[in-house]
């Protein structure tokens, strides 16, 4: 508009500041000027709403709780904290997303001075947070010798990508933009993702560093002490890269730039995990960092198959370990991250043993405590029955299907005597790796129509 007046660009009707327009331009401890909307006053904010390439930016001017409730902002820096802010985000429902239209921002920047908590109101609370490519997914700007801010991520499910479709790897995920370093990252729960780009020459970490800064020193630190995490670095090709969790791809070659990853629990899921530097180091360096406890203690991965993709673990008996917010990945495995020793834990009712010993290594099963068994199906043949049984946990049958035994009688209620169990010489068998098996019994007569699976003890 002419100069002096506000113009308001691409907002939808129902954007709202704790239930008032922004077409009110102002409200109780907000106001919304050229397109800027700044929050500073209150000690909590409910935003809602949608808007369009070129729209609103949110300005957190002053420390307070601002809960994103169904929000959606494409614009030139969707969401920033202001200079020494200290910040939650709360968010409510899965409806939010922060994508930046500009090639140097961050989705949601935290400059270096500031302080930014990320937590959840609802259980199916959902963030997604774009950068434009030199600018983080949440963290930093594009700029040379910069710092991100401190970030904490502590519940909901966070999803940082350092650019649109992940194309433009030149800032971390989570952490440092362009030329910039990362300040500290804290995950305490929830489930995080965060992914850099691939398509330019030079690559930053999926949490960490960014490329291009030649320097000794360190980064600031990567906790994780709990939720479930997953990262991917970005990669200039098949053998130079940057680091899942760490450093990004440098010009140095002596020394990482992010020397502090300390895990204390939590699911941590790497992209590489198959590529001991690109866990946690770039490419281009001559050493390897390899992650540690709070005791300064190297940890190797404990992989445990615990089956079923996508579910929540219960996971206990591991001490000090973190527990909050394990999920199992896409292949229905959890990671956990160890030192030297050997565990013995339990993840709902399957029980586990690892030993770690100076490299990675497979939890293997204990024993499973048996919730259900049933038979689902039977199959009548002149010498054999086929039976379908399922079993509660899946795995169950997976690893004690040679404990199952089968009783067979003419008629109802089966005997309880030895007799009427088959030898198990006769009984085949054959799980089918879905939670079902296959058990092949001989015909005791011709008259047996009655079965019953039970189970010895092992």
């Amino acid at each position: 508009g002419p100069s002096g007046e506000t113009t308001i660009v691409a907002w939808n009707d129902d954007f709202t500041v704790n239930d008032v327009n922004i077409a009110a331009l102002s409200g109780d401890g907000w106001d919304y000027t050229t397109g800027i909307l700044t929050l500073a006053g209150l000690e909590h904010y409910t935003v809602h709403g949608t808007n369009e390439i070129g729209g609103v930016s949110i300005v957190v001017a002053a420390n307070s709780t601002v809960e994103l409730s169904g929000v959606s902002i494409c614009s030139v820096q969707p969401f920033a904290l202001g200079p020494g802010v200290a910040a939650t985000i709360l968010l409510s429902g899965p409806g939010n997303e922060l994508v930046s239209s500009r090639y140097a921002n961050a989705g949601l920047f935290v400059p270096d001075d500031a302080a930014l908590v990320i937590t959840n109101a609802t259980a199916d609370a959902r963030l997604v947070s774009i950068g434009g490519g030199s600018g983080a997914g949440i963290g930093g700007n594009n700029g040379d010798m910069t710092w991100s801010g401190s970030i904490t991520i502590a519940g909901g499910t966070v999803e940082a990508h350092s650019s649109p479709n992940d194309d433009l790897g030149e800032a971390a995920g989570i952490g440092a933009g362009r030329g910039g370093w990362c300040g500290p990252v804290r995950i305490t729960g929830g489930r995080v993702y965060a992914y850099s780009g691939t398509k330019y020459s030079y690559a930053s970490a999926g949490i960490g560093g960014s490329l291009g800064m030649d320097h000794d020193g360190s980064d600031g630190v990567i906790e994780i002490s709990g939720g479930t995490v997953y990262a991917c670095g970005g990669y200039q090709d098949e053998g130079i890269f940057a680091a899942d969790i760490g450093d990004g791809l440098t010009y140095s070659t002596a020394n990482a730039i992010n020397k502090a990853v300390v895990i204390t629990g939590g699911n941590v899921v790497l992209a590489h995990f198959d590529s001991e530097k690109a866990r946690f180091t770039q490419s281009r360096c001559t050493v390897t960092n390899i992650a540690h406890d709070a005791s300064d203690r190297v940890l190797h991965a404990v992989v445990v198959p615990v089956g079923t993709p996508d579910a929540a673990v219960e996971l206990s008996g591991l001490g000090g370990y973190g527990t909050r917010d394990v999920y199992a990945d896409a292949d229905g495995n959890i990671y956990l991250w160890l030192p030297n020793g050997t565990y013995k834990f339990t993840t709902g009712s399957t029980h586990w043993t690892a030993t770690v010993n100076g490299a990675d290594t497979m939890a293997t099963v204990d024993y499973v405590a048996l919730e259900n068994l049933r038979i689902d199906s039977i199959e009548l043949s002149a010498d054999a029955v086929t039976l379908v049984v399922s079993a509660v946990p899946e795995i169950w049958l997976a690893n004690f299907a040679e404990l199952l035994r089968v009783r067979a009688g003419e008629t109802l209620p089966l005997p309880d005597d030895d007799d009427a169990l088959l030898p198990a010489e006769g009984v085949y068998v054959f799980p089918r790796g879905d939670g079902k098996a296959i058990v092949i019994v001989p015909r005791t007569s011709a008259a047996a129509m009655f079965f019953r699976m039970e189970v010895r003890s092992p």
